[in-house]
C-alpha cells in the first residue's frame, strides 16, 4: 500500500502536536460579544451569539469563555487582544449584519501566541430560526482548526475499470467533510479487498485549501475468459465442472480458486484418492481477461488396509471388527465397498463400538475418536480404547407415580434378568415403561433412569423414577389437506377419538391404517397442547395422491394364447373410501368382464360388503365356456389386522361347442349348468403398504363350498392356505419368502368341473412357465387340473432408485400341482429362478419379470419367457 508524503507528514505533525495539548492542557478560547448592525434593536444577542459559539466550541473540546466587553473597535494586533483575554490561545470576534430576513455572520480568529495570522469565517442564512444551527456550524469549524482538526475535502477513485466508483464509496467509511482519521484508512482499505474485484489498493492523502484529498487507486483484477481441468481420470469432466462455482466472466480471486480447489480435493476423497493433488495455473490476456486451469494430479487410490484397536482385552479383534461399517480391504472389495473410507462411517463406528462396550457392562468404557494414518495407498485406522471394569446389575428399583404396584410393573422390565449391566435393555425398558403410561392416557409422562455405580463391588444399582404428570384427552382432531377424501373416511382408521383418553399405541396403530390405504402421497402429524396441559390437539395433515387405476398387460399363455387385460377403478370413490374397479381381458380363447363394488364400512360399522358381476367365455380345446354370474361379499374387522369374511356366489354356465375328444366330465355338463356357492375366509395382513411392502407379514385359509343344500349342478369343497413374510435384511435390502396350497374335493351330490381344480404357471405362481401350464394330464395328453397343488416363492428385493420406487427383484419358484391319486413330494418339484424390476410408477404400478425353468416337464423349454402388468392414474 502506497501513502503520500504530505498525507503521511500531516498525520505526524497532528499527532505529535495535539499530543503534549492534550495531555498538558486544552486550547483555551475567549469569545467577545458581536457587534450587531440591524434595523430592529436586537440588545441581547451580542451576548447570545458570543454563548453559542463558546457552548458549541466546548463541545468539540476546546475550552471556550466569554469576555465580559467587545473589543474596541479598529485594527487590532494579536497583543491588543491578548490583554483583552490574558492567559487565552485565541481570540474570537465578529459581527452580525440583518437587511430583512436575511442575515450574515463574519468571524475573525486570532491566534494570540503571534506566530499565526488571524482568519475570516464567514456564513449567512434566513430567519432567525436557523441562527443557532448557524453558529454551532461556526464553532465547529473554528474548533478543528483550533484543536488542529483536518476535514476531507473529498474522495476520489481511481483507476477502477468495472466497478462505479460510487459503489466503492458505498463501501468505506471516509467521507467527505468528515473528520480525516488515519486509522479508518486501513479500515477502507480493508474494505474494498474484501469486495473482491481488486489485485491492489492504494491511498493518497493531500491536503489543500479546503481540507484533506483523500485517493483510494485500485487495480482491478482479471475476469475469467475460460476455465479448463486437465489431469482427471477418476472422474468425469461433467462431474468435475457441476463441483466448481468459477466460471467465465467470474472475477479471479485467489481465495475463491482456493475453495474450488477444495471441492475438487472433496471428490476425491470421496473416492479414496486421498494424496490427490490439486493446483492451478493463470494464463493471462489482453483487456484484463485470463484462462484458470486446475491441474490435478490423481495418485492411487487408497484402501484400508489394517484396523488396530489399542487397549482392548475383553473381546476379540475379530468382534470389535465384525460392529465396524469401515472394513478393511478383502478379497471381494471389486464389488463391495470394503476397504473404501468413509469419515461419517468412521465417525459411527466409534460410536458404535461405546454402545458397544455400555452393552456389556463397562459402563465406564471410553472410545478415542479414531486416529487415520494415510502410507502412500494404505491407510490405517486406530481406535484408543479405555475399557474400564466389567460392572453387573445391583439393586432395580421403580419409584414415583406408579400406575400399578410396583411388583407388576417390575415384570414389564428386562434390565434386573440380565447378568451384566446393558444400556440398550436398559433404554428398552424405559419406552415399555413410557408406553405402558402412554396408553394409560399419561401423554408426557416422564421415566429417568438413576444410575449409581458402587466401583468397590462393580456393581450398577437402577432406579426408575416416573412422573406421570396429567391425564390427557383429544380435545380436538384436526384434518387437514383432505380436498377429496371426506373426514370420516380417515377418522374411521384411527384408533383414538376426540375427548378420548391419550394412547402411544392406539394413535400408532391409527396412523399406519391411514398409511395402508394409499389414499394420500404425504402424511405428516402434529400434537399440540389444547386449552389446558390436560388436553391435546391432534393435527394430520394429508396429501392427497391419484387413487383411480387405468391398467393394462399382456401376455402369452397355452390356454389363450395372445391376451390383453385392462381395468378401470376407483379405489376411494367419491372421497367416501369406497371401491370400484370394471375389468376387461380379451382374448384369442378368452374374454373375460368383470364388475366390482367394495363398501369397506357397511353403515359406519367394521362390517364391509361388496358385489361382484362378471361374464366369462372361455374356449377350450375341446369344449367352450359362456359364464354369467355374481357374487355377494361380507367382511369384518376383529382387529386392525384380523379380518374374517363370507360371500355367497351364482355362477350360469353354458357348456357348448364339444368336440369328439371331449372328457366325459365334460359331455355330462353339457348345456347349462348352475354353481350355487357359499365362501368362508379368515385373514392376517400387518404389511406397511400393499405394493413392495418391506416389512409385515400376510395370512388366508379359505373355505369354498358348492352344491349340496345351496342347490346347483356343480358340488365341490375347496381350500387353499396361504402367507408371506417381508423381512428386512441388510440396508434397503428386503427378503420375501411365500408359500400356498389348497386341496378340492368332489361333493357326492354334484360335479367337480375341471375349470375349478388347481394349475401353475405364470407371473402369479411359478414365473417362467406359460400360466397353467404345469397340470396333470388325462389320458390323451390334455390339462385336466388338479386337486391338490403346493407352490413357494422366495424373493430378494432391493430399491434400484429408491426416490422413484423402482425395485429390482431376485426370485426363485418352486411349486407342483397333483391328481386325487398322487402324493405331494416335497422333493420333487418344478423349479424356476429369474428377475425383474417393480415400479409404483405416476402412471400405476407396473411388473416387468422374466423367469427361466431349471427343471421343466418334457418339452417344456428352459430358455424362459417374459411376463409383465402394467397401470395408469388419471
Amino acid at each position: 500500500m502506497k501513502r503520500h508524503l504530505t498525507g503521511l507528514v500531516l498525520f505526524l505533525t497532528t499527532v505529535l502536536c495535539a499530543a503534549p495539548a492534550l495531555a498538558e492542557e486544552p486550547v483555551k478560547v475567549v469569545v467577545f460579544p458581536f457587534s450587531v448592525y440591524s434595523a430592529e434593536p436586537l440588545p441581547q444577542l451580542p451576548a447570545v451569539i458570543a454563548e453559542n459559539l463558546k457552548s458549541g466550541m466546548a463541545r468539540e473540546g476546546a475550552a471556550a469563555t466569554v469576555a465580559d466587553k467587545a473589543l474596541p473597535e479598529g485594527p487590532l494586533s494579536a497583543r491588543t487582544v491578548a490583554e483583552q483575554a490574558p492567559g487565552a490561545d485565541y481570540g474570537v470576534w465578529g459581527s452580525f449584519s440583518r437587511v430583512g430576513d436575511r442575515y450574515s455572520l463574519d468571524v475573525t480568529v486570532m491566534p494570540l501566541s503571534g506566530a499565526e495570522p488571524p482568519w475570516s469565517v464567514y456564513t449567512e442564512g434566513v430567519g432567525m430560526d436557523s441562527l443557532s444551527g448557524k453558529v454551532g456550524e461556526l464553532a465547529a469549524s473554528i474548533s478543528n482548526r483550533v484543536l488542529g482538526i483536518r476535514k476531507v475535502a473529498r474522495v476520489v477513485i481511481a483507476g477502477s475499470k468495472r466497478v462505479e466508483p460510487e459503489a466503492i464509496q458505498r463501501a468505506i467509511k471516509t467521507k467527505a467533510g468528515e473528520t480525516y482519521r488515519e486509522s479508518v484508512l486501513s479500515e477502507d482499505i480493508s474494505s474494498i479487498f474484501g469486495m473482491g474485484y481488486f489485485e491492489d489498493v492504494m491511498v493518497e492523502a493531500d491536503e489543500a485549501p479546503e481540507g484533506i484529498v483523500v485517493t483510494f487507486t485500485v487495480v482491478t483484477r482479471a475476469t475469467v475468459r475460460r476455465v479448463s481441468v486437465s489431469g482427471y481420470r477418476v472422474l468425469d469432466r461433467e462431474e468435475v465442472e457441476q463441483a466448481l462455482d468459477i466460471s467465465r466472466g467470474s472475477i479471479l480471486n485467489q481465495a475463491r480458486i482456493e475453495q474450488n480447489m477444495g471441492k475438487i480435493r472433496a471428490l476425491y476423497r470421496a473416492k479414496n484418492y486421498l494424496n490427490a493433488d490439486i493446483t492451478y495455473k493463470i494464463i493471462p490476456f489482453e483487456n484484463d481477461e485470463a484462462d484458470l486451469e486446475f491441474i490435478i494430479s490423481e495418485g492411487d487410490k487408497a484402501y484400508i488396509r489394517e484396523i488396530r484397536f489399542t487397549g482392548a482385552k475383553a473381546f476379540s479383534e475379530k468382534k470389535l471388527k465384525g460392529l465396524l461399517k469401515t472394513k478393511e480391504k478383502g478379497f471381494f472389495s471389486w464389488m463391495t465397498s470394503s476397504g473404501s473410507l468413509d469419515p461419517d462411517d468412521l465417525k459411527m463406528d466409534a460410536a458404535r463400538l461405546t454402545a458397544f462396550y455400555h452393552n456389556n457392562g463397562y459402563v465406564t468404557a471410553k472410545v478415542a475418536d479414531p486416529v487415520q494414518t494415510v502410507k502412500g495407498s494404505s491407510i490405517e485406522i486406530s481406535f484408543k480404547i479405555v475399557e474400564g471394569e466389567q460392572y453387573r446389575v445391583g439393586t432395580v428399583d421403580i419409584s414415583g407415580d406408579l400406575i400399578a404396584p410396583a411388583p407388576e410393573l417390575m415384570k414389564k422390565i428386562k434390565i434386573g434378568r440380565e447378568k451384566v449391566y446393558n444400556a440398550e435393555i436398559l433404554r428398552a425398558d424405559i419406552l415399555v415403561l413410557s408406553d405402558m403410561y402412554s396408553d394409560a392416557g399419561y401423554a408426557y409422562a416422564d421415566v429417568s433412569p438413576v444410575t449409581s455405580l458402587d466401583h468397590e463391588k462393580r456393581i450398577v444399582n437402577i432406579s426408575y423414577a416416573i412422573t406421570k404428570g396429567h391425564q390427557v384427552t383429544f380435545e380436538e382432531i384436526r384434518i387437514t389437506g383432505n380436498t377429496k377424501t371426506r373426514d370420516s373416511v380417515i377418522r374411521r382408521e384411527l384408533a383414538v377419538q376426540e375427548k378420548g383418553l391419550y394412547s402411544g399405541t392406539a394413535l400408532k396403530r391409527g396412523l399406519s391404517n391411514i398409511s395402508r390405504l394409499d389414499y394420500f402421497a404425504d402424511l405428516k402429524v402434529d400434537t399440540a397442547m389444547g386449552s389446558s396441559d390436560d388436553k391435546m390437539i391432534l393435527s394430520l395433515g394429508v396429501e392427497e395422491k391419484p387413487t383411480g387405476t387405468f391398467s393394462f398387460g399382456g401376455g402369452y399363455s397355452s390356454a389363450d394364447n395372445a391376451f390383453f387385460m385392462t381395468s378401470i377403478g376407483q379405489r376411494n370413490l367419491f372421497g367416501r373410501g369406497h371401491t370400484l374397479n370394471l375389468q376387461a381381458r380379451i382374448g384369442g380363447s378368452s374374454t373375460l368382464y368383470n364388475l366390482a363394488f367394495t363398501e369397506p364400512y357397511f353403515m359406519g360399522t367394521r362390517l364391509s360388503t361388496g358385489i361382484d358381476l362378471y361374464r366369462w367365455e372361455k374356449e377350450y380345446d375341446d369344449y367352450t365356456k359362456l359364464s354369467n354370474g355374481g357374487r355377494l361379499r361380507f367382511g369384518y374387522k376383529l382387529t386392525d389386522n384380523w379380518r374374517i369374511g363370507w360371500s355367497y356366489g351364482y355362477e350360469l354356465a353354458d357348456i357348448s361347442e364339444l368336440t369328439e375328444y371331449a372328457a366325459a366330465s365334460i359331455v355330462q355338463m353339457e348345456g347349462e349348468n348352475a354353481e350355487s356357492l357359499v365362501s368362508f375366509n379368515l385373514s392376517y395382513d400387518s404389511r406397511n403398504r400393499f405394493f413392495n411392502p418391506t416389512k409385515g407379514n400376510y395370512e388366508r385359509f379359505t373355505v369354498d363350498y358348492a352344491g349340496g343344500f345351496l342347490g346347483g349342478d356343480i358340488a365341490y369343497t375347496k381350500y387353499t392356505l396361504e402367507g408371506g413374510v417381508y423381512i428386512p435384511l441388510i440396508g434397503d435390502l428386503v427378503g420375501f419368502a411365500h408359500a400356498e396350497g389348497g386341496y378340492i374335493r368332489e361333493n357326492s351330490d354334484g360335479i367337480l368341473p375341471i375349470y375349478e381344480r388347481f394349475y401353475l404357471g405364470g407371473i402369479n405362481s411359478l414365473r417362467g412357465y406359460y400360466w397353467d401350464e404345469l397340470s396333470p394330464l388325462d389320458s390323451t395328453g390334455a390339462e385336466i387340473g388338479g386337486n391338490k397343488y403346493v407352490q413357494a416363492n422366495l424373493e430378494l428385493l432391493y430399491p434400484i432408485i429408491k426416490q422413484v420406487g423402482l425395485v429390482g427383484v431376485l426370485f426363485f419358484d418352486t411349486g407342483d400341482v397333483y391328481d386325487n391319486e398322487e402324493d405331494i413330494d416335497l422333493g420333487d418339484l418344478y423349479q424356476s429362478w429369474g428377475l425383474g424390476v417393480r415400479w409404483y410408477s405416476p402412471m400405476g404400478p407396473i411388473r416387468l419379470e422374466r423367469g427361466f425353468p431349471i427343471n421343466p416337464p418334457d418339452g417344456v423349454s428352459t430358455e424362459g419367457r417374459w411376463e409383465f402388468t402394467m397401470g395408469t392414474a388419471f
